[in-house]
């Protein structure tokens, strides 16, 4: 599908390094051909190259908002 949203919760969790690779470039290559919209929620410091801005939430509470 053409989706033009995509929100993905924790898609890398539990995975070894080779698969975490593959879903990052899978994310990289949707979001690059179709031109879908990405929200990337994760807790391990790797995201797809595509993301270009960063939340961090603590306790439920923006406490940064950042350029990638």
């Amino acid at each position: 599908k053409n989706s033009r949203f995509l929100i993905l919760d924790e898609p890398c969790q539990d995975l070894d390094s080779k698969n975490r690779a593959k879903i990052l470039d899978i994310v990289e290559q949707v979001v690059k051909n179709i031109g879908t919209t990405l929200i990337f929620v994760t807790h391990i410091p790797e995201i797809p190259l595509v993301v270009t801005h960063k939340l961090v939430l603590k306790q439920g509470r923006l406490a940064q908002k950042t350029r990638v």
